[in-house]
C-alpha cells in the first residue's frame, strides 16, 4: 500500500510538466491502449461482459504506470510502477476492507458491499475542501456530531501539516 505521505512526496518530486502536455500525453496514451486492448462501447449493455471489464482494467492499469497521475498544485507528475498498482488492486480483491469503528451505539462497521448486497448502505461523509491545521479539528468534529453520520469518508485537505 502506497501512503498518502508517500503520494505527498512523489507530488513533490516527480517530473515537472506542464497541465496541457500532460493532458495532451493521457490522452495520446489513453486512444492507444483502447485500440490496443480492442475496448468498444456498446450503449446497450448496461452492465459490461467480464471479457470488457478486464480489458477496461488491464487499460487503466497500464495508463495509470505510463502516464501516472498529474498533481495540479507542482506541477509534478506522480508516478506509479505497474508492480504497485497491481499490488494494490490485488490487496483490495483479496481482502476487501472491512473496519469497525466506535464504541456501543456509536458503533458502525464498513465492509465492501456488493450489487447484491441486501445491506443498507452506511451514510459516512465529511467535510470536503482544503483546511487550515489551526480549524482543521473543529471542522470535521462539527461533522461526526451529526447523529445521521455513522462514519466519516471523507476530510478536508490541510494547506499544511508542521513543514510538509
Amino acid at each position: 500500500m502506497i501512503s498518502i505521505i508517500e503520494l505527498q512526496k512523489r507530488a513533490l518530486s516527480g517530473p515537472v510538466m506542464k497541465s496541457d502536455e500532460f493532458d495532451l500525453e493521457f490522452s495520446m496514451k489513453l486512444r492507444e491502449l483502447v485500440a490496443k486492448h480492442e475496448i468498444k462501447y456498446n450503449p446497450e449493455m448496461f452492465v459490461v461482459d467480464d471479457a470488457t471489464a478486464d480489458a477496461v482494467f488491464q487499460a487503466g492499469v497500464e495508463l495509470l504506470a505510463e502516464v501516472g497521475l498529474y498533481h495540479i498544485e507542482t506541477e509534478r507528475v506522480v508516478k506509479f510502477t505497474q508492480e504497485e498498482i497491481e499490488t494494490v488492486a490485488r490487496e483490495y480483491r483479496e481482502k476487501p476492507s472491512k473496519h469497525t469503528f466506535g464504541k456501543g451505539k456509536d458503533e458502525v462497521t464498513l465492509e465492501y458491499r456488493t450489487g447484491a448486497d441486501k445491506r443498507p448502505p452506511t451514510l459516512y461523509t465529511g467535510p470536503a475542501g482544503v483546511a487550515d491545521e489551526e480549524w482543521f479539528s473543529l471542522f470535521v468534529q462539527s461533522f461526526a456530531q451529526e447523529e445521521a453520520v455513522k462514519a466519516m469518508g471523507i476530510f478536508p485537505g490541510l494547506t499544511k501539516l508542521g513543514d510538509v
